[in-house]
Formats: structure tokens, sequence, C-alpha cells
């Protein structure tokens, strides 16, 4: 198994087609029809995030169709090593059928709930309770909020750090430090505190970062 650029990705795919668009993996010994693939149109309807599109229209992209263990496979066959667990979120691995069986179960008895207005679920409490004993110890009286992704996570820390202070009669202390080319995120807040350019959007007027971050170098 191994890492291969998308470009060896497009090259393998564009000699398939010209081949008559079948290709004999040896992975899963699964056949190929490029008449699998799907249409431009659907294909082109995903904005892919943290993408240079420009670039992008030149090159096909790398379409995962399964996953098992550490490794995704993409729609030839190909596996991959998954390094940096999908971005994080997979740390358990792909396949993981004590997972499955605890979503299927969870979605037949209660598929979602907001938390708005002091709504709970048991399984949340059960998770929050869990997550606190083992917390270290000054923060084992606390709270858990739940949010979407660590974007989202810091963007709400901000705020509550913005809403503290507002209570504290200091509402002017809204300042952060943060590392320069540090990552914390690609939201307003979160992408602000990221010290990388590209993640500002690289042009005076996009607004990032907001004026109440400070850059250090992280040296």
């Amino acid at each position: 198994m191994a890492m291969a650029s998308r470009l060896s990705v497009s090259r393998a795919l564009r000699s398939t087609q010209r081949a008559g668009g079948v290709l004999q993996t040896n992975a899963h010994g699964w056949l190929f029809r490029a008449s699998r693939l799907l249409s431009t149109k659907a294909a082109g309807g995903v904005l892919a995030p943290m993408t240079n599109l420009s670039a992008a229209k030149d090159v096909l992209p790398l379409r995962l169709v399964r996953g098992s263990g550490i490794s995704v496979t993409d729609e030839h066959g190909k596996e991959y090593i998954e390094g940096m667990s999908g971005l994080w979120c997979a740390g358990l691995g792909w396949g993981n059928e004590e997972l499955v069986q605890a979503a299927a179960n969870q979605m037949r008895e209660l598929s979602y709930y907001h938390g708005f207005t002091d709504r709970r679920v048991p399984v949340v409490e059960e998770l929050a309770a869990a997550l606190l004993e083992r917390a270290p110890p000054q923060l084992r009286d606390g709270n858990v909020f739940f949010g979407q992704s660590g974007s989202d996570a810091n963007d709400t820390q901000v705020r509550l750090i913005w809403m503290y202070n507002h209570a504290r009669g200091k509402p002017e202390k809204r300042n952060f430090i943060s590392r320069d080319r540090g990552y914390h995120g690609v939201t307003v807040a979160a992408g602000s505190l990221t010290g990388l350019p590209y993640v500002h959007g690289g042009s005076v007027g996009s607004g990032l970062p907001l004026g109440e971050i400070r850059f250090v170098s992280g040296s």
C-alpha cells in the first residue's frame, strides 16, 4: 500500500479509459468499469474545502469508496494507509463493527435531537459523565459542551470568553494571542486564530483575521 498523488490517480484513470474502461485490481480482484464513474455534472456538484479550485479543474479527484481498519480504498480498488485518520475524526478506524452497531442502535431508537433550551438525551449525558471522569481533576466538576468540529469548538470558545468578560464588566477584553503558522481551524474565529495566510484568504478584503487576533512567532 502506498500514498499516491492525485496526478498518478488521474493518469491511471485516463489509461484505463483508453484501454476500454476495464481495470483488474490486485487488492480485491474487483472489476472497475468507466461507466461506474460519476457523471461530469454530478462530480462537479461538490465544492471541496481547502482546495485550489483552478488547479483542480485539470486533475480528477481522489474518490474514496470504502474503508477498513487504518486503510481507505478508492474507486479503482487502490488501497491507502490513512495516516491522518480522516482529519483526526476516525481514530478508531473504518468498519469498526462495535461503532457500526452502536450507531445503528441509536439511529433506530432516536436518530437525532438538539440540545437547545435544555433538551437532554440519555446517551449524551452518559458520554458527558464519562468524559468528566477522565478529565483532569480541576475540570471534573465542570460541564461538557458538545460541538460539531474543531473549528466549531474554537469558535465557541471565543464566544464564551467574550461573553464571560462582558459579564465581568470588561467587554473591552476581547484580544487573543495566537502563534504564527499555528492551525486552529477554518471558520471565522478559528480561521482568524490560524496563523496561515492562505486560510485567511490571501488577499485584502477577505475579512480575516479578525482585528482581535495578535500573532507571535512560534520559534
